[in-house]
């Protein structure tokens, strides 16, 4: 799981969360080395064992990682019914029941919606006054956002919290 700055997916919107939607995800610890904003993204993301790739919609169709071909493309394999969907719902609950939240409870997410917004601007290349002109706010503003999005992706200058943040820093190799 990467962050990449022009994907708002990871989070629902009203009109999703007002429909019933939810999204859950069980990851690695490892990865919130590599994706340093993963909880502020996604605060419902949980920790744990993963064994393999798979999409569970409405419990009722299930899409598994396949291996790649000698291509070079993904492959997966998709069940609808039977026992290769009931199979892959078993090892879902079962990697439920063994992950935790990646946020405590009662923790708040390391940035807010606003800061993340931010990051992803930092991200692209955009200086404060472009983020401060694009977010309706002042450049002191900004400056103090980008100064947490330092803090939580542990870098020290925007180039370095940028390579944080794609999961090509120096912390994510360690």
């Amino acid at each position: 799981m990467i962050f990449d700055p022009e994907d708002v997916s990871y989070s629902l919107d009203a009109r999703s969360r007002d429909r019933g939607i939810d999204v859950q995800t069980i990851t690695l610890p490892r990865t919130l080395r590599f994706n340093p904003l993963l909880t502020s993204l996604n605060t419902n993301v949980r920790i744990g064992p993963v064994l393999f790739k798979c999409i569970v919609v409405d419990g009722r169709m299930a899409v598994v990682a396949g291996p790649d071909t000698v291509d070079g493309y993904t492959t997966a394999w998709l069940a609808s019914s039977g026992e290769f969907l009931e199979r892959a719902l078993a090892v879902w609950h079962a990697t439920f029941a063994e992950s935790r939240p990646a946020l405590p409870e009662g923790a708040e997410p390391p940035l807010s919606p606003r800061q993340l917004d931010v990051a992803r601007a930092v991200c692209l290349g955009k200086t404060d006054a472009a983020i401060a002109r694009q977010i309706g706010t002042s450049e002191r503003t900004i400056a103090r956002h980008v100064a947490a999005i330092l803090e939580i992706t542990e870098a020290n200058s925007r180039a370095e919290a940028v390579l944080n943040m794609l999961g090509r820093g120096r912390q994510s190799r360690t």
